[in-house]
């Protein structure tokens, strides 16, 4: 780690009380030496959700953890909407571990088994209740790995400045993109604790797909699955493709490019827009300050 146990374990404890004096439940990092197990996730409001909450399951994106979207998750937990929350800290990021070191197991189809694995744990696979997927980045991208195999175990996805489907690079924006990724890597690393383990590096440069189908647009528009879209108007690194979502919602952040629209998730507010989460939504434009936000359609 870039850190030293003891501020680790410091750091820890300090996450422990705060979390247990908000009421969020907490697994342990579970690992068995050749199978993956869970690793490390966080309930957000079992105890206050009824027992028509929607489930949402959030996703980070590449060199994050799932501390990025704790106030989104504690806002729609305590809100209206009374949402039972998981958040999972991917394979290699925040306090899950890649098992046995070897950075070959840090790859989309182990991060979307994982996923799996932590809805069996937590007991979401028990019954039929579907669940929302919240993704951001690469998070958004397992969702749709996940959502490939259990199209009927999905409510719904929301995909913020979203991973998943190929993109067209001419030359500066292909420049722009290599610079935004190794940017977001040392800016969040610098920043963050839990931080990021390099070696995903790889799969974030070199899979901006991250293997998932490219059908699933039209395959989730004929299973009336419902999408909604957040991307930054200068996000070169994954663009929206709202051509090809036709998404219920759609909200774009003027200004905004990709290292912003990860660094700065809480600030969106995202909480605050019930028609993101659940119903038929809007298509609106958010000034770069957050002051206003316009119909765009």
């Amino acid at each position: 780690m870039w850190y030293n146990n003891q501020q680790q374990n410091m750091a820890a404890r300090r996450m422990r009380d705060s979390r247990a004096a908000m009421g969020f439940l907490e697994t342990a990092e579970v690992w068995e030496v050749e199978e993956l197990k869970t690793g490390h996730y966080v309930h957000v409001g079992k105890s206050t959700a009824r027992s028509s909450s929607p489930r949402i399951v959030f996703l980070h994106g590449l060199s994050q953890s799932l501390e990025c979207w704790l106030p989104t998750a504690t806002q729609l937990s305590t809100g209206p909407l009374r949402a039972e929350c998981l958040l999972i800290d991917l394979v290699g990021h925040g306090k899950t571990a890649i098992p046995g070191g070897a950075a070959s197991r840090c790859r989309p189809d182990v991060m979307c088994r994982q996923v799996g694995r932590v809805l069996e744990d937590a007991g979401w696979m028990d019954g039929h209740r579907k669940m929302i997927f919240a993704g951001l980045s690469l998070g958004a991208a397992i969702s749709l790995l996940w959502a490939e195999e259990h199209l009927d175990r999905v409510a719904r996805l929301v995909r913020v400045a979203a991973g998943g489907l190929k993109e067209q690079w001419g030359f500066f924006p292909a420049i722009a993109r290599s610079a935004g990724a190794v940017s977001l890597v040392s800016l969040v690393s610098r920043i963050s604790k839990p931080v990021f383990d390099p070696s995903c590096l790889v799969t974030g440069l070199l899979a901006p797909d991250y293997g998932v189908d490219q059908r699933m647009p039209e395959i989730l528009r004929r299973r009336n699955i419902p999408v909604s879209v957040v991307g930054g108007t200068w996000d070169y690194v994954h663009r929206a493709h709202v051509d090809r979502w036709k998404p219920q919602a759609v909200l774009f952040v003027h200004g905004w490019e990709h290292i912003r629209m990860c660094m700065r998730l809480d600030s969106l507010k995202l909480a605050d827009r019930p028609e993101l989460w659940v119903g038929a939504g809007r298509h609106q434009t958010m000034a770069a300050a957050h002051s206003s936000s316009s119909s765009s359609s």
